[in-house]
């Protein structure tokens, strides 16, 4: 039976961190089922989610050092098969907001997800400059779902109103295809 683990590796961006934690969990016989990585602040920040046999984790753990002598920091976690995980019927939805950036705008969003029961499958926020004055300028991008029995408009509403009084350019977006077929 396949065991599902999470390694979370971070470490100074280099050139080869991901062949080196890649090779790692090739040569410890796992198969990298899910990822995700990024470089934040100069650090590079590896999540798998990995399928082995029981074997091959003991020497996954065993061999966690030498990913430490690389220079990472590093953290396993065990998970659930994602096969086996009950999937209820949900809409899907996509949210972009580009605004100029300021402390809270990621709270005040998530704040009225929460509320309203909506999982949040990934987020993801980048600041930058504007071309012509250089003032920050915010990005999110965010993908969530809803149960099937609950209503997105409620929810559209309530971040309508945040874009609103925070200045928010704000595209809300269903999975029209999931909602079409949910509502036979």
């Amino acid at each position: 039976m396949n065991k599902y683990m999470i390694l979370c590796a971070v470490g100074k961006n280099r050139l080869g961190i991901v062949d080196d934690v890649t090779t790692f969990l090739l040569e410890k016989n796992t198969n990298i089922e899910d990822s995700s990585m990024v470089t934040l602040g100069g650090r590079f920040s590896i999540m798998c989610l990995f399928s082995c046999s029981s074997e091959a984790l003991e020497n996954v753990k065993d061999g966690l050092e030498n990913l430490i002598e690389l220079g990472l920091t590093t953290a396993l976690y065990e998970a659930e098969n994602p096969e086996l995980i009950k999937r209820e019927d949900r809409i899907t939805f996509t949210l972009d907001v580009i605004s100029m950036d300021y402390p809270g705008i990621i709270q005040k969003i998530v704040h009225i997800l929460k509320e309203h029961n909506v999982c949040i499958k990934s987020l993801d926020t980048q600041t930058g400059a504007t071309p012509h004055s250089g003032a920050p300028l915010f990005d999110l991008k965010l993908k969530a779902d809803i149960p099937a029995s609950q209503t997105i408009d409620r929810i559209r509403e309530e971040l309508n109103n945040i874009a609103s009084d925070l200045n928010l350019d704000m595209t809300l977006i269903t999975d029209s295809i999931n909602e079409a077929a949910v509502k036979k």
